[in-house]
């Protein structure tokens, strides 16, 4: 059995590693989550993509967050079977391909793409490769691009803590409601609206992105007079403690 350091490829990036074999492969998770779902206002998907390989920072498999791409390109478990197909096939990297199975991206800001589901064994092998070339790009990919409301997934999140600090009964949780969808051959545009379900024992209201900013300073300043009316009765007890 070859194992990824037996080929000469390897070899050659570990005598002389790019200055940024040393950078690690970052979490998607710490990105977006189930919660930022909700908060989504437009998703962009294509399936003929094209991307600058060393734009890619992370994945959602969770062998392999934590890990350089050095040490990925010597310990990935498909690795050797890439290597191979490397060898027999540069052009795959080096030109528009028909991927089987697919590379497939995301990214919040079309900066920063994270690997999902396939492909991160290709892009790291990818990354090396181009780099010996003063290449970057890599075409017919399937990237997806999420735009994620921050204001309004912030106010959320803060409603919440809010909610509970203040020991309100009240259930709080987003709701994504499709609104619109562009496409044509290869690409797709959804556009999504989100509101905040509030359940109290006065009933049930949904509250715009507006309505939850104000809803939040609304709490905030009971929460200030909370804490204002803690700090008193907790300094008038403390004085009574005072030896006379």
């Amino acid at each position: 059995m070859k194992y990824a350091t037996d080929f000469s490829f390897v070899q050659k990036h570990l005598a002389d590693p790019p200055y940024w074999s040393s950078e690690r492969i970052l979490s998607w998770s710490d990105v977006y989550n189930r919660t930022a779902e909700s908060f989504i206002s437009h998703s962009y998907w294509t399936e003929t993509g094209s991307l600058n390989v060393f734009r890619v920072v992370g994945t959602d498999h969770p062998d392999y967050i934590g890990k350089t791409w050095l040490e990925f390109l010597q310990k990935g478990k498909r690795m050797s079977n890439n290597l191979r197909l490397l060898e027999k096939n540069p052009d795959y990297y080096l030109e528009p391909y028909k991927r089987n199975p697919r590379m497939v991206f995301t990214t919040l800001d079309g900066l920063n793409y994270y690997v999902s589901s396939d492909g991160i064994h290709r892009t790291c092998l990818a990354r090396f490769f181009l780099f010996e070339r003063d290449m970057s790009q890599l075409h017919d990919l399937t990237i997806s691009h999420y735009k994620v409301d921050e204001l309004f997934l912030e106010t959320y999140l803060r409603l919440f803590e809010l909610v509970r600090s203040l020991r309100l009964h009240v259930d709080l949780s987003p709701e994504k409601t499709a609104l619109s969808r562009e496409d044509t051959a290869g690409w797709k545009i959804d556009s999504f609206e989100t509101c905040l379900v509030w359940r109290d024992d006065n009933g049930v209201s949904r509250f715009s992105k507006d309505d939850a900013v104000e809803k939040r300073l609304e709490l905030e300043i009971k929460a200030l007079d909370a804490g204002d009316k803690a700090s008193r009765i907790r300094n008038y007890f403390l004085r009574q403690e005072e030896p006379s």
